[in-house]
């Protein structure tokens, strides 16, 4: 059996590793992938789940470039606050969008 579809966190009892259940859990590419943003699993339903964590999260980072930066950080330059917070959270999401399209893990 390979590694990497061994079970991550095995079932032990009296010392014997019970790895072949039917519910043992995640293998230990399932958790490598969730733990570092690689949707690779091989499970259709769980890189879905990868990738839109990870675009929330390169959404957090560009929102938070753009908080940083003074013409667009400063929601008094704007008309309204409505307004900032709309636009300034929509452009992390196309910011967010653009860079996984770039990099292959999002279409």
């Amino acid at each position: 059996m390979r590694n990497s579809v061994t079970p991550a966190a095995p079932i032990f009892s009296d010392g014997i590793a019970y790895t072949n259940l039917v519910a043992a859990g995640l293998t230990k590419l399932e958790l490598f992938c969730l733990v570092s943003g690689v949707p690779e699993t091989g499970d259709d339903e769980l890189d879905a789940i990868i990738l839109k964590g990870n675009r929330l999260k390169v959404a957090a980072m560009a929102l938070q470039g753009l908080l940083a930066n003074p013409e667009t950080g400063d929601a008094a330059l704007w008309e309204t606050s409505a307004e900032w917070v709309q636009e300034t959270s929509e452009a992390s999401v196309e910011f967010a969008d653009a860079l996984l399209v770039e990099r292959g893990m999002y279409d």
